[in-house]
């Protein structure tokens, strides 16, 4: 399930106040759950013992902050943070197609992600 089609409705017609009280609250339990700190191993598949430095925010009401994870440090960060890596951070793995006189061609299928990077929960490395 993913937070856009969650919150995403029909714009041909005006909310009620149920769905309004309703989609606030389900709003307000995600910012609770992106809130969570959790303490993980940052890992670098890129570039090992390298650094990764980016600034984020996840929701409008939430300011600008900039992150600086080390390879194979331990960090404690907020679950939007964690899932933004795990998740967010990946390269896509295409098919290769043979085309006519064995050109070999790039399909538009994605068959996995390849992690830049990671964070894994600090009590399991």
């Amino acid at each position: 399930m993913s937070f856009v089609s969650e919150f995403t409705f029909n714009q041909s017609r005006k909310l009620t106040d149920k769905e309004k009280k309703d989609a606030q609250a389900k709003l307000e339990k995600a910012q609770e759950e992106d809130a969570k700190i959790s303490k993980i191993r940052f890992i670098n598949h890129m570039s090992k013992g390298g650094k990764l430095e980016f600034t984020f925010r996840k929701y409008k009401e939430d300011p600008y902050r900039t992150y600086s994870l080390q390879d194979g440090m331990i960090y404690d960060l907020p679950m939007a943070v964690i899932n933004h890596i795990n998740e967010d951070c990946a390269l896509p793995k295409r098919e290769y197609d043979k085309g006519p006189n064995g050109v070999t061609l790039l399909s538009t299928s994605v068959i996995s992600k390849e992690k830049k990077y990671e964070c894994v929960p600090a009590n399991f490395m």
